[in-house]
């Protein structure tokens, strides 16, 4: 059976001494693997890249090479990225739901790791430690400013109950003194 194009499933069934048993698969196409691993995006410089236990890239990210020299070439920069990488790489292949920090290019990055069990493959997420800073920076103020809006508000209603309340209790206060 042919799937939706990113799979293909297969359904198998025995049946022993009147039980039946099943197997079901599912075999996903790497190409659309590939793609989607390409196409994720983290922020606006972040990519991810998909590795195998000993730290070797399966599927590498377009985002992920290094700025050279204009006169060196895109494989000699490939080859001196994954040797400056290969020691994150090892580090996060061996370990899920990790998070690390380390410097590339005289920028300080951040990578976490999610490793699947049955392959041994782990997708790790590398994007720019500033890059970070200022979206967390962006949140703190609005945090800061939906705060300081909702004490602004908090405030406008206690008054105007407090302005009803005093209303009220001067009004008790005329009916008594009659």
């Amino acid at each position: 059976m042919s799937g939706l194009g990113w799979y293909k499933d297969a359904i198998g069934k025995e049946e022993v001494d009147g039980k039946v048993y099943g197997v079901v698969g599912v075999d996903v196409e790497f190409e659309s693997t590939e793609n989607y691993i390409q196409q994720v995006e983290i922020l606006t410089n972040g990519y991810v890249l998909l590795v195998n236990k000993d730290g070797e890239i399966i599927v590498d990210n377009p985002k992920s090479s290094i700025s050279m020299e204009p006169e060196v070439s895109e494989e000699d920069a490939t080859f001196v990225m994954r040797q400056l990488d290969q020691e994150v790489l090892q580090e996060l292949s061996n370990a899920s739901n990790k998070v690390i920090s380390f410097k590339r290019d005289n920028k300080e990055h951040y990578a976490v790791s999610v490793t699947e069990n049955m392959s041994d493959w782990t997708v790790i997420g590398i994007t720019d430690e500033r890059e970070v800073d200022d979206n967390l920076l962006q949140l703190r103020n609005i945090l800061i400013y939906c705060s300081i809006g909702g004490m602004l508000i908090a405030v406008v209603f206690s008054t105007i109950l407090t302005m009803r309340i005093i209303k009220e209790l001067n009004t008790i206060k005329n009916a008594i003194t009659f």
